[in-house]
């Protein structure tokens, strides 16, 4: 499985995402109204809604770089902020909006034009990918 060497852990509403035991990511996501809104406007529904996406969105800048684009998130290993070659930083722009779009397909089955660029058997596998690692991780949400 695409995620295999890639470890999770989740203490104090964070994630902590850890690729190859060298780069780590801190996330947390309160909620707030605007995270609200943005987890409701990303098709999540019922109780703690910004955490659901959170959650959704970590996983998936693991999955989806490895799967989509054959290499390892810019965003994980942290080689795309402002600072770095414009180049990465839109990569990372782009990573954000097909992670974003496929979590509103995940919730509402309606593709964007950003996940027009993939088939439905690469979504598919995605969305396999991601409800299995959360099971694996034993997170009901």
């Amino acid at each position: 499985m695409v995620w295999k060497d890639a470890q999770i852990k989740i203490e104090d509403n964070k994630i902590i995402t850890c690729l190859n035991n060298i780069y780590e990511i801190h996330a947390t996501r309160e909620p707030t109204l605007d995270n609200i809104n943005e987890a409701l406007a990303q098709g999540y529904n019922g109780a703690n809604v910004a955490w659901k996406s959170l959650v959704d969105h970590e996983l998936l800048h693991v999955i989806i770089p490895r799967k989509l684009f054959g290499c390892e998130s810019y965003v994980l290993r942290n080689e795309s902020t402002t600072n770095q070659v414009s180049t990465r930083y839109a990569l990372r722009m782009y990573e954000e909006a097909v992670i974003i779009s496929f979590q509103y397909w995940i919730n509402t089955n309606n593709k964007d034009n950003v996940l027009n660029l993939f088939s439905e058997k690469q979504l598919e596998e995605v969305k396999n990918d991601l409800n299995n690692w959360k099971r694996e991780l034993n997170l009901n949400i």
